[in-house]
């Protein structure tokens, strides 16, 4: 029927929620309705990851209700959805078909009945140009990759193929862009964009033009308090901006690309989330420069070859244990399947009162052997990432237990950030619950080795000084 986008910017972190509407008005030649199943392949990022599916049927009588979905192994899901349609239940389907495309399949929709099924992916902005943001977003794949069932696939199935009018539909989209810095302007090169209000929440005033030209926006978003002050003077001000796209855009317009253009470079952010489940902590560090090439180094391997290098810091410290070496255990293992294949390095290092490494290093304590280590074994902090050391570094995060002592975070991290070769481009996960000692040592040694990002993963909701370390 149509499909509703909105995107949702915060600092180039991206948050988009897909809405494809589907109604069922086929009648047949009594007048009675058919029950329908409807199969949507929709394209997808590559990088963007499935955060969420949720479903709202509509009856025809007016009742409405909503399902939510849970991620299962891939079998099991697909039981539950065929033993759903069996007992026309109304249910959904969402699973990767390849790497750039998912398939949707929505099932029992009534007679006169609307299913709107929303998708909700999470991805990061790429960089565009000296300061700016750019996110692409592919509306239809190739016909030709998906065609309609054919008579005798829909004889086996029990299935009415109806039409493909999926690049007819009425395309609504609203985009909301957050920045730490101000907004030069929001634009598409390939759709005219509308400006809007600001979002009511922020009781803010509506945003002046924002599209092809270059207007300065200064919309600055209030304090996090119950102060209905529109305006704040504080570090922490933000800058917004909304767009939406006109009424008579249609899903078959091709793809949408937005570009966000911003007055000067961010800098590093840090976001920390807390519940009653737990907290959580995302790290956004800009891309680094990419660094000139002399004459000398223009027939060595380009920049898409050089490796890198992912170095995994292990909390084992005796306050890791229960439930959170056993988070930082699947935290683990889900880092180690998510490495490039190509070109790609990686170490796992475990630390307590002491630290030692899984590949290369036996443990040390003391410093003068430590700066010895460093000076011998520069370019042997990782291995290649291939079946062998992935299989071997798989085993050892189902084995590794919490029994090191103490949280000496500072030496092995003062070991990892030893300058990398030019050759390696290196980046450091510390996985942690806390409780680091020496956390300004630790802090000021990061600093001091700035050409590397460290990133930190959090596992203890306790609001203590470890707020600092994020």
């Amino acid at each position: 029927q149509d499909v509703s986008i909105r995107v949702l910017s915060l600092d180039g972190m991206c948050k988009l929620e897909l809405a494809y509407s589907f109604i069922n008005n086929e009648k047949n030649s009594h007048g009675d309705g058919h029950d329908l199943e409807a199969t949507l392949f929709l394209p997808k990022q590559p990088k963007a990851a499935v955060s969420g599916l949720t479903l709202i049927i509509s009856e025809a009588n007016g009742s409405q209700r909503t399902v939510i979905g849970v991620v299962e192994e891939k079998a099991t899901a697909e039981v539950r959805y065929e033993n759903a349609i069996s007992r026309r239940k109304g249910a959904g389907l969402l699973q990767s078909h390849s790497i750039d495309t998912l398939r949707l399949d929505v099932g029992r929709i009534y007679p006169q009945s609307v299913v709107t099924a929303v998708v909700t992916l999470c991805l990061e902005l790429l960089p565009e140009g000296k300061n700016g943001r750019r996110l692409e977003l592919p509306m239809l794949v190739d016909p030709h990759r998906y065609p309609l069932a054919s008579t005798e696939s829909e004889v086996n199935q029990g299935l009415k193929v109806v039409s493909n009018r999926a690049a007819n539909a009425p395309l609504r989209m609203v985009v909301s862009v957050t920045e730490t810095v101000p907004i030069v302007k929001l634009y598409s090169p390939t759709h005219p964009l509308l400006a809007n209000m600001m979002d009511q929440e922020s009781n803010l005033s509506p945003t002046q033009t924002l599209m092809d030209v270059d207007t300065k926006t200064s919309i600055i978003l209030p304090n996090q308090s119950t102060s209905s002050s529109t305006s704040s003077s504080s570090s922490s001000s933000t800058y917004s901006i909304v767009a939406c796209l006109p009424q008579e855009a249609v899903l078959g317009d091709g793809s949408v690309v937005l570009i966000v253009e911003l007055e000067k470079e961010t800098k590093p952010m840090a976001w920390r989330v807390c519940d009653h489940f737990g907290s959580a902590a995302i790290i956004k560090i800009p891309p680094l420069p990419a660094p000139t090439l002399t004459s000398a180094s223009t027939n060595s391997a380009s920049s898409s070859t050089i490796p890198t290098e992912f170095l995994f810091v292990l909390d084992r410290s005796g306050s890791m244990g229960g439930q959170f070496i056993e988070k930082a255990k699947e935290a683990l293992q889900l880092f180690l399947r998510s490495l490039p294949t190509e070109n790609c390095r990686f170490n796992i290092i475990g630390f307590g009162n002491q630290f030692t490494s899984l590949f290369h290093m036996s443990s040390k304590t003391k410093t003068e052997e430590l700066t010895k280590k460093n000076k011998i074994n520069k370019n042997k902090r990782s291995v290649k990432y291939n079946e062998k050391n992935f299989n071997i570094a798989s085993l050892h995060a189902q084995e590794v237990r919490a029994n090191m002592g103490g949280t000496a975070l500072y030496e092995p991290l003062d070991w990892c950030l030893v300058p990398s070769p030019t050759s390696i481009k290196r980046r450091i996960f510390v996985i942690t619950d806390g409780s680091v000692s020496n956390i300004q040592k630790v802090i000021s040694l990061t600093k001091d080795r700035c050409n590397t990002n460290v990133f930190v993963d959090k596992n203890n909701n306790d609001n203590n000084n470890d707020n600092q370390l994020l």
